[in-house]
């Protein structure tokens, strides 16, 4: 963690990072302390699908997220729910 620390002090060129878990490990947590203690911008790819949810009034318990999130893959690719965040902080 210092080492990733010390580079986010540093005015270097945007660097993306993923936090990657299962529920309750802790992701929230991480990025939070983060963006807290760094002032280190974050997006919540699970709150966009919400949003997407929310916009469709469907309600957002975790089959419906999956669900959300597997059309959107399906529609859009792969690399979709991965690249949004990055839209979102540029």
């Amino acid at each position: 963690m210092p080492v990733l620390i010390r580079s986010l002090q540093n005015e270097d060129p945007l660097k993306i990072f993923g936090a990657i878990g299962l529920n309750g490990s802790g992701k929230d947590k991480v990025v939070k302390y983060l963006k807290r203690e760094y002032n280190v911008p974050y997006v919540s790819v699970g709150n966009m699908v919400r949003e997407i949810a929310s916009k469709n009034g469907v309600p957002s318990n975790r089959e419906n997220l999956h669900r959300i999130s597997r059309e959107q893959i399906h529609k859009f690719g792969e690399e979709h729910l991965c690249a949004w965040p990055y839209k979102e902080l540029k």
